[in-house]
């Protein structure tokens, strides 16, 4: 919703019927997914996750979008690498470095790891540059389907 907001004044972009209409159903999406914070019924924390997702999210898609001379692999290499040295930070402050995995697992998270997600984030950073950020973030809302 961050990019979409402001999409018109960083990138001089137009905010077309269809965008408002997207956007207005990640609004409705969000108040039905949160209402209950809303409401203060807990879930403090998980709402403050999602806000600083959407902060990080607005920050990835506009970095990238002023990134015009990073694109296709090299741009999925470095997004997944980032992201790792994140994760990795992360799980090292929380609980020391310790992850119990069986190896039987192994190969299987390397599946996932170098074809679903390297392939993914190939496939949706490479057009990034060319595309209207509107566009790109609306159809990051529709990234479960």
């Amino acid at each position: 919703m961050i990019v979409i907001i402001l999409s018109p004044v960083l990138f001089k972009e137009k905010l077309t019927i269809p965008k408002i209409v997207g956007f207005l159903i990640v609004l409705v999406g969000i108040v039905l997914v949160n209402g209950k914070v809303a409401v203060g019924r807990g879930g403090t924390w998980g709402l403050l996750c999602g806000v600083m997702s959407a902060v990080m999210y607005f920050f990835m898609i506009t970095l990238n979008k002023q990134a015009r001379e990073i694109v296709g692999m090299e741009n999925a290499v470095i997004q997944l690498t980032v992201s790792f040295l994140t994760v990795a930070v992360f799980v090292g402050i929380k609980q020391a470095f310790v992850i119990h995995v069986p190896m039987s697992s192994w190969p299987w998270i390397l599946v996932l790891g170098l074809v679903n997600t390297g392939i993914g984030c190939y496939l949706y950073f490479s057009p990034l540059s060319k595309l209207p950020v509107q566009t790109v973030a609306v159809c990051g809302y529709l990234e479960p389907l």
